[in-house]
């Protein structure tokens, strides 16, 4: 699951990079999850325009994609406050 998917990455990060990041090959899944959780630190909008977040195949609504962003980064943050 995507999830768990960026949860595994969020745990294993070391740095969070800012940059801007392109849609790339969805074969290619684990790139495109770490440039998501990297790109956190940036706003909604700049997530909305850098990634077509989708599930089952269909893309998301922008609010939608809102809160999978405001989820992702709550887990984050939950994830950095038990490492400290």
């Amino acid at each position: 699951m995507l999830i768990n998917q960026i949860s595994k990455l969020i745990k294993s990060a070391n740095t969070i990079g800012r940059g801007k990041y392109r849609a790339v090959d969805p074969s290619n899944s684990d790139n495109n999850v770490q440039k998501f959780v990297r790109s956190l630190e940036l706003s909604d909008e700049e997530i909305l325009n850098t990634f077509q977040l989708t599930l089952n195949g269909k893309h998301l609504t922008d609010e939608q994609a809102r809160h999978f962003i405001a989820i992702v980064r709550q887990e984050k943050g939950r994830y950095q406050a038990e490492q400290n």
